[in-house]
């Protein structure tokens, strides 16, 4: 059954399509290339925001954002690490500013 490139709610366009590149597999992908297109800019621009954390036992609502810089370094060292781990794209890293080996440092 063929498939055809989605974004979470609606098909790719043929206009989307037309400036798609191959890009290398992923280990999860069982040696199949991808596809790689350019992102567009959604409705919203989350960095705006810059990083926030929040105590989802203490505000569930998300109302008061924490202010821990060890936090927020541990945390970027595990997404990092995760990233890692399920093969995420050097793109990825690059966007969220984040090394693609190496150690996670404060302040970069």
């Amino acid at each position: 059954m063929p498939c055809m490139p989605a974004h979470m709610r609606s098909l790719f366009s043929p206009v989307e399509l037309t400036d798609w590149t191959p890009a290398g597999p992923f280990t999860f992908t069982k040696g199949l290339r991808t596809i790689r297109v350019e992102a567009v800019g959604g409705r919203m621009n989350p960095w705006r925001h810059g990083t926030l954390l929040f105590d989802l036992e203490q505000d569930p609502q998300q109302l008061s954002p924490l202010v821990d810089d060890e936090a927020e370094l541990r945390m970027a060292r595990l997404l990092a690490e995760a990233m890692r781990v399920n093969d995420a794209p050097a793109s990825q890293f690059a966007r969220l500013g984040l090394p693609v080996q190496g150690e996670v440092l404060a302040g970069v």
